[in-house]
């Protein structure tokens, strides 16, 4: 778990800085909403171990100013980190719900063993 996140939170770096890494050439207007899911996607790809290759930033992120860039990239990272951090706690809450159904069947168990061979 701990090397999925790290390589996402590398992921995120490395796309931090392609995106912020070349300059607005003020030519065209680039679309927020998609260049953010892009950034979604390449941090989805890199929690599957799929790092991001090349430098070149999505087209849709294409004419957007580095204050966009910077702005759409945190938000992307704040909204994927609480995606994960729900996701992981709710495995971790079924977890435990699992051990607790399993120790509960133990105990149950051992009391009828212990009833049948008083009965015995």
């Amino acid at each position: 778990m701990r090397t999925r996140a790290t390589t996402t939170m590398t992921a995120a770096a490395v796309l931090l800085a392609v995106l912020t890494g070349c300059g607005d050439d003020g030519e065209k207007k680039g679309d927020a909403a998609a260049c953010k899911a892009a950034v979604l996607k390449v941090m989805e790809d890199a929690g599957e171990g799929r790092m991001p290759t090349g430098d070149k930033r999505p087209g849709s992120c294409e004419g957007l100013s580095e204050k966009e860039l910077q702005d759409l990239s945190a938000d992307a990272v704040k909204e994927y980190t609480k995606k994960k951090t729900e996701e992981l706690t709710k495995d971790l809450d079924g977890l435990g719900e699992d051990a607790t159904d399993a120790v509960d069947k133990e105990l149950d168990d051992a009391l009828k063993d212990l009833e049948d061979a008083g009965a015995q």
